[in-house]
């Protein structure tokens, strides 16, 4: 898996996932989103045992996808032999880089930790 380091800031091009800043009195959470041009369902759980945030992603009735969120990486990066997934990246981070020590925890996510998506052309 490819670590990416985002000094580079989100551009126009990349869009976050619709997670509420107080996500973690909410959990489990569902909503629908458009990633490109195509809809999905997501359910985001924490963890308690591991203590990680773990998204699935579903089309239709159909649980496509179900992968744990880490700070920096792709989830979707080896999940890109699925039709409906190929050419869309989720990396979780903070614009302003100020939690790359930490990475995500049960409680910064959806506040300075977002999962931006990028759906490349096509997808």
């Amino acid at each position: 898996m490819k670590t990416y380091q985002p000094g580079a800031r989100p551009t126009a091009q990349w869009s976050a996932l619709a997670i509420p800043p107080d996500v973690w009195k909410k959990c489990p959470i569902r909503w629908e989103q458009f990633l490109g041009r195509r809809k999905f369902g997501f359910v985001l759980e924490w963890n308690e045992i591991a203590h990680h945030y773990v998204l699935a992603i579903w089309q239709g009735e159909q649980e496509i996808v179900r992968t744990a969120l880490q700070y920096g990486w792709d989830a979707l990066e080896r999940f890109q032999y699925i039709d409906a997934l190929r050419g869309i990246m989720l990396v979780p981070f903070d614009p302003a880089l100020a939690e790359m020590e930490k990475g995500i925890t049960r409680y910064n996510l959806g506040k300075t930790v977002l999962v931006f998506y990028l759906a490349r052309e096509g997808a």
